[in-house]
């Protein structure tokens, strides 16, 4: 559950730096968020494989809990890409 919380706590460390972080590397401010989010989004896929992967008799308890924190990142980004590709098509 400890390594859950990383994603979460970068992403929202580089929200709450967001200025600094700006103006220190101008256009390269996207790329901290922009990785965090792209492991995020591995960590949700190998969190899906160990729940898929293990018997239920044997799962524990805390695996989907996790899973999901950790992959709150991604799903912004994924949910990001979505909402920026539907605008393109509707405003197109």
């Amino acid at each position: 559950m400890r390594l859950a919380w990383v994603p979460v706590a970068a992403l929202a460390l580089q929200v709450a730096l967001w200025r600094p972080m700006t103006q220190t590397l101008s256009y390269g401010s996207i790329i901290p968020p922009l990785l965090t989010c792209i492991v995020s989004l591995f960590f949700g896929i190998v969190g899906a494989t160990l729940l898929a992967a293990g018997p239920t008799a044997t799962r524990r308890p805390q695996l989907l809990g996790s899973t999901m924190l950790a992959s709150v990142p991604g799903a912004l980004l994924v949910a990001y890409i979505i909402v920026s590709f539907v605008r393109f098509v509707v405003t197109s």
